[in-house]
C-alpha cells in the first residue's frame, strides 16, 4: 500500500518517509517587474525552508526596482540569464527533501530541549534559522 503525499501549510508531507517535499510549478509569466513579482508571490513557504531560493528571485526584483524599470517593461540582458537560471531551478526542488522531525527513533527519552536562534543581515537580504 502507497501512503498519499499530504498538503500540510502550503507544502507536500510525505507521511512514508515523514518529510517535507516541494514540487512548485513556475506560471509561464512574461519576464516584468510584474511577471517576475507573480512568480517570485506565488511561492508559498511559511516554514521558510526555501528561503534561500526566493531570494534570489527577490533580489532581481530589489536590482529592477532600484533601476526604476517600469512594471510592463522588458527584463534587461544582464538580468535575463539570472532570471532564466531561477526559473529552471524550479525543477531541482522536486530533490529538496525536509525532515520533519530531526529526533531519531531510537533515541529515548528527552531530557531537555534547547531553542537556539541565529540571524543575520546583507545589502540584499536578511535570515534566520
Amino acid at each position: 500500500m502507497t501512503v498519499p503525499i499530504e498538503r500540510v501549510l502550503g507544502i507536500q508531507w510525505c507521511v512514508e518517509s515523514d518529510t517535507f517535499k516541494f514540487n512548485i510549478q513556475a506560471k509561464d509569466q512574461p519576464p516584468t517587474r510584474r511577471g517576475i513579482l507573480s512568480t517570485v508571490a506565488s511561492i508559498y513557504d511559511p516554514l521558510g525552508f526555501l528561503a534561500p531560493f526566493i531570494l534570489i528571485g527577490k533580489r532581481i526584483l530589489q536590482v529592477m526596482c532600484r533601476k526604476n524599470i517600469g512594471w510592463d517593461e522588458p527584463l534587461s540582458d544582464n538580468l535575463r540569464p539570472i532570471w532564466d537560471r531561477w526559473k529552471a531551478d524550479f525543477e531541482n526542488l522536486k530533490a529538496v527533501q525536509v525532515p520533519r522531525s530531526y529526533k531519531p527513533h531510537d533515541f529515548g527519552k528527552i531530557l531537555s530541549t534547547e531553542l537556539h536562534h541565529f540571524s543575520d543581515a546583507s545589502t540584499s537580504g536578511y535570515g534566520h534559522c
